[in-house]
């Protein structure tokens, strides 16, 4: 098989993906070139509703090198992508699309510069521990908007390891649908029930920075299924999970 080298449409059926957010059933469509590289012209998988697909490239294995990939995300739906993270305090609408690209070298894959962007407005509501704590009135004001509001549009920039630390940067902008209770029980209220109607009916703009390891993140939700996956993260790759003993031939009962 040395020197080896193919036509073009080549096709590779892909069951499962895990580079921290498990895909499944793509499909690629590559050529192997001379001197050890493959030329990948197609790759696509069914993500969330919609589609992720890679852009062509070129690999080269014949020398380590840092490889950069491309992923295309289109048609993403919200919902579906949260209910497979499995956040029970977290639930939002609308469809995104945009781009990941990907950079992956002897240190793991990282994101660079991904980003993605709602076709259209949504909704978000978001009720988590920290949502009802006292933070104060524009704190509270905040996080009561969060429980329910109707965003006009929605952008996620994305930067970070796929295995350590993810910086998320999301913004967007709209309206309230809920009770926000600091507003309508607090000085505003008081003043005139007109104001305080107006003031619930105001804009918001959000702009959040998430840090946190998002790999980890998905792995903790597969951990509650299986525990030894947390052993495996604390123990190291000698761990081995116990397995039913196996009776050596030599006890075997002879007649």
């Amino acid at each position: 098989l040395l020197g080896l080298v193919t036509a073009s449409g080549q096709q590779l059926m892909v069951a499962t993906v895990n580079p921290g957010i498990l895909v499944e059933d793509g499909v690629v469509r590559y050529r192997v070139l001379p001197d050890f590289k493959v030329a990948i012209e197609s790759a696509r998988w069914p993500f969330a509703g919609g589609e992720l697909t890679l852009r062509p490239t070129v690999l080269d294995f014949s020398e380590e090198a840092a490889r950069s990939l491309t992923f295309d995300i289109a048609g993403l739906d919200a919902a579906k992508f949260i209910n497979k993270l499995e956040f029970d305090n977290l639930n939002a609408t609308g469809v995104f699309d945009g781009a990941l690209p990907m950079i992956f070298d002897r240190d793991g894959g990282r994101i660079v510069g991904g980003s993605l962007a709602s076709r259209g407005g949504g909704t978000v509501a978001y009720v988590g521990e920290v949502s009802n704590a006292n933070l104060g009135i524009w704190g509270g004001i905040a996080f009561d908007a969060l429980k329910s509001i109707a965003y006009r549009n929605m952008t996620i920039q994305l930067n970070g390891k796929l295995d350590g630390e993810m910086v998320s940067e999301i913004r967007f902008n709209g309206v309230s649908r809920g009770s926000i209770r600091p507003v309508a029980t607090g000085l505003i209220a008081r003043v005139g029930g007109q104001l305080a109607r107006q003031v619930q009916q105001l804009p918001f703009i959000f702009n959040i920075r998430i840090r946190a390891p998002f790999r980890g993140l998905i792995a903790t939700t597969r951990s509650f299924s299986d525990p030894s996956l947390l052993i495996q993260d604390r123990l190291g790759p000698s761990f081995q999970a116990e397995k039913p003993p196996v009776q050596p031939l030599e006890s075997e009962k002879k007649r």
